[in-house]
């Protein structure tokens, strides 16, 4: 008779009985990739729901979305004014789920489009509440908006809501009549460039960039964060900040016929107004809202 005691078998439960604990771990891994797979699928399928709709959106804006924000007159009227929105960052926008909120040129190209073919359409209203945006952008949408009215002969008015800040007043000056929400903010005439400067942070941290420029670009790298500022770069940007100012000026003088320059000068300073103030200085013509 043997003097070893017989070794007790683990007490697997009887359906887990003979199978390793990697098969279990195995089994409920792969349960949890068929989790997670299955959201993934989920997360794209509604992304692409989403970016559809988005696209849908832009077809709509292309076709007769314009239509839908005819203002004034009942919904069945043979002539109305075509109510164009120009809201939030000028130079922004897009479609589909990562788009970034603001105003295109591409928008409002399409929406001076409809409202130029359309026969119904007798007149248009800007809808402005925007900070500004981009300079070549609020002048594009400029010169879109001048076009329109010369070659249609259809007039545009202006409407400030809460804030017609820098380029959204600059699109506003190719308008015939301004008027702002009384409790509105106008004005921040002016340009601005910035960026920000880590110099000194990465001295402190002991880090150095090494750039190459031929010797025939001293500015190719102008405006780099990791490098303090040259004086020549300081006043080349300066000047170029300034030229674009002037061509801010040049616009409000020519949009404010009742301004000299030497007023819009003085007042173009950078300093948002109340509405209130902005019509007492002549930079909108009426106060009211648009229900008016």
């Amino acid at each position: 008779m043997s003097s070893q005691q017989p070794v007790p078998q683990q007490a697997y439960p009887p359906r887990l009985q003979g199978r390793g604990i990697s098969f279990y771990l195995a089994w409920i891994f792969g349960i949890l990739l068929f989790v997670v797979g299955g959201f993934f699928i989920l997360l794209v399928l509604g992304m692409a729901v989403m970016a559809a709709g988005g696209a849908a959106a832009g077809m709509a804006t292309e076709t007769g979305s314009v239509s839908k924000s005819y203002y004034g007159g009942e919904q069945g009227a043979l002539k109305r004014i075509a109510l164009i929105p120009i809201r939030g960052a000028i130079g922004m926008g897009g479609s589909g789920p990562f788009a970034s909120k603001g105003t295109s040129l591409a928008t409002i190209r399409r929406y001076l489009a409809e409202a130029a073919e359309s026969d119904r359409v007798e007149g248009v209203i800007l809808y402005v509440n925007s900070p500004g945006g981009t300079v070549t952008d609020s002048d594009a949408i400029h010169d879109l908006i001048q076009r329109f009215r010369q070659s249609t002969g259809k007039p545009v008015s202006t409407y400030f809501h809460a804030v017609a800040a820098s380029g959204g007043y600059y699109v506003a000056m190719a308008s015939e009549h301004i008027t702002a929400q009384p409790t509105g903010l106008v004005g921040s005439i002016g340009v601005i460039l910035g960026t920000i400067n880590y110099s000194e942070a990465m001295q402190k941290l002991g880090l150095k960039r090494v750039t190459i420029l031929s010797p025939h670009t001293p500015f190719k790298d102008i405006l780099s964060p990791d490098r303090p500022m040259r004086e020549d770069e300081r006043a080349y940007l300066t000047g170029m900040v300034e030229e674009m100012y002037q061509g801010f000026v040049d616009i409000v003088d020519r949009g404010r016929p009742g301004l000299d320059r030497e007023a819009v000068l003085e007042l173009a300073d950078g300093k948002i107004y109340t509405a209130r103030d902005a019509k007492d200085k002549g930079l909108v013509d009426a106060l009211g809202s648009i229900e008016d």
